[in-house]
């Protein structure tokens, strides 16, 4: 397994996405979701404590995180079999960057390393 450093809202991104694939399963893949997600818990907490951890995963960010990623994970699924302009997708997923901002900033104090280009 390869270890990365990552921005703090990354992971919790990365932990978001997860929930809502769980959440979106037909029960094909359950338990390697469920091993993933327990996964990433455990590192999180490993590297900040149960206490932030806890405090980001029932944050108002948080919540606003997962929303627009099962917002993000509806409109694909919905552009598999309609038309959609790619605009509502592209400000969708802009808006996921602006929530791990925040997450980012009110958690951890600084910045997200990560750059979005032509915004």
């Amino acid at each position: 397994m390869i270890k990365l450093s990552l921005d703090e809202s990354f992971c919790f991104d990365l932990l978001s996405i997860t929930e809502v694939k769980l959440y979106k399963s037909k029960g094909e893949d359950i338990k390697k979701l469920l091993d993933q997600f327990g996964n990433y818990c455990d590192e999180i907490i490993a590297q900040i404590g149960l206490s932030l951890f806890e405090e980001i995963r029932f944050s108002s960010e948080y919540k606003n995180l997962y929303k627009t990623n099962l917002q993000l994970f509806e409109l694909i699924d919905y552009c598999k079999t309609n038309e959609v302009e790619f605009k509502e997708a592209d400000d969708m997923n802009y808006n996921r960057f602006k929530f791990k901002n925040e997450i980012q900033k009110k958690f951890f104090g600084k910045e997200n390393t990560e750059i979005k280009l032509g915004y």
